[in-house]
């Protein structure tokens, strides 16, 4: 599964990248302002006020909101060339397919993250099991068109029985995911927050100048970590969609996987 998708993204790097950044990148740059912004406020010396945190909340929202997006995107991708064998979306085209789903996908993401929070009530370990259950709630609608009980419900089916090898594929995914961010981000974020601690805006100059360059450190590196995020997401992403297909393969559709060469692995139309 693994090996699958990465080669997938190899194959499809530019043509998939392509819609990541054009579509997710304004949401990822607002979100990376409004952090920028709350971090700066937030430091030794200053109580940040409520438009701070209003900035904070806005920033984690839309950081959010660009990962309900950008998992759109990928599935939405993944969808065209299963459907058109040959041939890539165009910009516009997956453009106007998110657009046009997407206010089920937004909903189907709230359902399922607010079922995953009640678990979080009952024991965490429900919570770990419906996290990993509705892994596979998006790629259905992208693949088959299935409405909103389906992709909730069928989901558990496709699970069952498999669970804790899509825990594991989810974990290594996500764990080589965090790693490689955290080594992308912590350079930066080490050296804004010894500037942050050590005062560095009062330290000479023009405290104006210096605090508004202090701003923008932080929101270049909220920036850097924003992109990092999306550059590494298809390779999570991608894999669990092939795992859902896997399933499928082995509880619904024998011979599912020979269609699975039709999503052009090899790069060529």
């Amino acid at each position: 599964t693994i090996s699958t998708g990465f080669a997938y993204i190899r194959a499809h790097r530019g043509s998939l990248y392509r819609p990541l950044f054009f579509i997710c990148l304004p949401v990822k740059i607002v979100a990376s302002v409004l952090l920028g912004s709350f971090f700066h406020d937030f430091r030794p010396g200053r109580t940040p006020d409520s438009t701070s945190f209003w900035s904070m909340f806005g920033g984690y929202a839309l950081m959010a909101l660009a990962y309900v997006v950008a998992a759109v995107v990928i599935s939405e991708y993944m969808g065209w060339t299963m459907r058109h064998p040959g041939r890539r979306p165009t910009l516009g085209e997956l453009r106007r397919e998110t657009r046009r789903h997407f206010l089920f996908y937004f909903s189907l993401s709230l359902v399922t993250a607010a079922m995953s929070f009640m678990g979080v009530f009952l024991l965490l370990v429900p919570a770990v099991f419906l996290l990993v259950v509705f892994q596979f709630s998006l790629p259905l609608h992208a693949f088959e068109r299935a409405d909103f009980g389906e992709c909730i419900g069928r989901a558990f089916t496709l699970v069952w029985g498999r669970w804790w090898m899509t825990f594991a594929l989810l974990v290594v995914l996500v764990g080589m995911s965090i790693f490689l961010n955290l080594v992308i981000d912590i350079p930066g974020w080490l050296i804004t927050g010894f500037g942050w601690l050590s005062g560095i805006e009062s330290m000479g100059g023009d405290p104006e100048d210096a605090s508004l360059r202090l701003r923008w450190f932080f929101t270049l590196f909220a920036l850097i970590g924003n992109i990092s995020a999306l550059l590494l997401m298809p390779f999570v992403q991608v894999p669990m969609c092939f795992h859902m297909l896997s399933s499928l393969e082995k509880k619904e559709a024998p011979g599912l996987l020979a269609e699975v060469e039709r999503f052009n692995l090899d790069g060529k139309n």
